[in-house]
């Protein structure tokens, strides 16, 4: 089945298969509007969501993506965690070794102890004045160790928080409690502060 026509099903359902929720999908997917106080959109969120979840095709997409995971077609999260883990632990040492003579040259061999980390690997003949080769010239690319960190930092959700702006109108000292308490609680639930 390809992706679903309605672009917004489609996220849901994506979102939904990852292991959202189906407000956190319905909200993902785009929906739910920008303007509603926090409270409103959530309960919004909750009926709307309710009404995707149950179409058919959304319901048929989510169990087609679930089948390609079962089936290895779609690699799970764990498996990617790994990958990107052993990437950002390649070294250029790992494909090096010296011969007899002493000289260094590029180990790639059938018992690479990291392939995951090689990027690219590319060789170049060079050769003499006579026509005969001079040399075979190796080089190895290993992936980006900052990069490979980055992203499952990201996986892992090890950002350092996002900083959330507050738009007092009232100084804290002439808020009532109850204001302070309904402020704290709309900021606890919108605290991208998109809401």
């Amino acid at each position: 089945m390809p992706p679903l026509k309605n672009p917004r099903h489609e996220q849901y359902a994506v979102a939904r298969f990852k292991g959202e929720t189906t407000v956190e999908a319905y909200l993902a997917a785009g929906y739910g509007g920008k303007k509603a106080n926090a409270g409103r959109k959530r309960q919004n969120a909750k009926t709307n969501a309710h009404k995707i979840e149950n179409r058919p095709d959304v319901q048929a997409r989510i169990d087609e993506l679930k089948a390609a995971v079962a089936q290895g077609a779609i690699m799970e999260r764990q498996e990617a965690e790994e990958i990107l883990t052993r990437q950002a632990r390649g070294k250029l040492t790992d494909y090096l070794e010296a011969n007899l003579d002493g000289v260094w040259h590029i180990a790639l061999n059938d018992e690479l102890p990291n392939p995951e980390a090689i990027k690219k690997v590319t060789s170049k003949t060079i050769y003499n004045p006579t026509g005969d080769v001079g040399a075979i010239i190796t080089t190895l690319e290993l992936h980006d160790q900052r990069d490979a960190i980055v992203a499952l930092a990201k996986m892992k959700g090890w950002q350092a928080p996002k900083r959330i702006a507050l738009d007092l109108k009232k100084h804290l000292d002439e808020m009532t409690d109850d204001e302070i308490e309904a402020f704290v609680a709309a900021a606890e639930s919108d605290p991208g502060g998109e809401g």
